[in-house]
């Protein structure tokens, strides 16, 4: 009977015992790849600081903590890559797209306002070289001043007589005159007529001292077309300088006379140089000369400020003389330089108009008066 129990003992121990083993055993055949820790002693250093222990991080390097991947299992492994999703893929797709489109667009708005300018230099290089250009009172070659003679001064005075009547009356001076004077005067008004022969729409030409505005004046039916057309018609990003389309075929019998051109600061070409006149002493200094088949107008700058388009600075129509003189008078005192300039009855201005090239509607504003005329 001992002897029984004996046998019974040893048999409930070596279940107890494989009982004990069977989690590590099953641990063990889930993952056949790892290996017992070893049994080391770890010491302890009560001097090792937190300084010691991130210059030790530090020391790492990369190729040690990638051991991994060449086989050493016991070292840390790179965390799987997630999966992009389909929505995702799609959306980057289409980001690549629109930046695409962008960098393209940009691209051909580039070159197009590249070619603007470069065809704009071209065609207004030849018309600048079939203009006749002349700036009476100047010297001729033996330095005598051969048109001071037929040069006449206008005031503001005798209101009942318009502005044009007068110089009219002037033009019986020159009658058997056969001057050099005579001669640009011929030149010019044959330099007109060859561009009006390629568009009917020329009304003149613009020449501001000290600046590179020397172009043919247009007058279209709107204030539109010349905005992007060359004189010539063709099509050009730059425009050309054009007056405002309500302008009367006398310039002289317009109280206030618009004119229009682009900023293009590259090259300082069309209206650009307008900003040269914010220099006290060009502003002071500089004429503006309008030639027509009438003659040549010479005006004096009297005002310059910056001002948005709100500010109806390019007003053309007024109701009475007296209306207009309340504003030649006013846009006078907006100048950033001062002036002793004033408005009288007979008096006329032209006011030269251009975009900032900062603020949308900022403008640049070049108001002058007529003060002399040649005929």
């Amino acid at each position: 009977m001992a002897k029984r129990k004996n046998r019974k003992t040893v048999a409930a121990k070596e279940e107890a015992t494989v009982s004990a083993a069977a989690p590590a055993m099953v641990e063990k055949a889930q993952d056949p790849g790892m290996v017992p820790a070893p049994d080391v002693e770890i010491p302890h250093n009560k001097d090792f600081t937190y300084e010691d222990f991130t210059q030790s991080v530090d020391a790492l390097t990369e190729e040690e903590l990638m051991a991994g991947q060449s086989g050493n299992p016991d070292a840390p492994q790179k965390p799987p890559k997630k999966k992009r999703s389909r929505a995702a893929n799609i959306f980057q797709l289409a980001l690549l797209g629109i930046f695409g489109t962008v960098f393209v667009v940009s691209l051909v708005l580039l070159g197009h306002n590249i070619w603007g300018k470069i065809e704009g230099g071209k065609i207004y290089d030849e018309a600048e070289e079939q203009f006749h250009l002349f700036i009476p009172g100047q010297t001729d070659a033996s330095g005598a001043y051969p048109w001071n003679n037929t040069l006449t001064c206008l005031s503001g005075d005798a209101a009942l007589q318009s502005l044009f009547d007068r110089i009219n009356s002037g033009k019986t001076d020159n009658v058997g005159n056969t001057s050099g004077y005579d001669q640009d005067m011929e030149q010019m008004r044959a330099s007109l007529t060859s561009l009006r022969e390629v568009n009917e729409d020329v009304y003149g030409w613009i020449y501001v001292e000290g600046t590179n505005i020397n172009y043919p004046l247009l007058r279209g039916t709107d204030n539109e077309y010349y905005l992007d057309h060359s004189y010539n018609h063709n099509y050009l990003p730059i425009g050309s300088i054009f007056l405002d389309c309500t302008t009367k075929d006398v310039i002289t019998d317009n109280y206030n006379t618009v004119i229009y051109g682009h900023n293009v600061a590259a090259g300082s070409m069309m209206f650009h140089d307008v900003v040269k006149l914010l220099s006290e002493d060009l502003f002071y200094s500089a004429k503006i000369y309008i030639y027509t088949m009438d003659g040549v107008y010479i005006y004096q700058p009297v005002s310059i400020y910056q001002t948005t388009s709100d500010y109806q600075y390019f007003r053309t129509q007024f109701g009475s003389e007296a209306s207009f003189l309340e504003f030649a008078n006013e846009v006078v005192s907006n100048s950033k330089f001062p002036t002793d300039a004033t408005f009288s009855s007979g008096d006329t201005m032209i006011t030269l108009s251009t975009c900032t090239n900062g603020a949308a509607n900022g403008r640049y504003a070049l108001h002058a008066k007529l003060v002399e005329t040649v005929s």
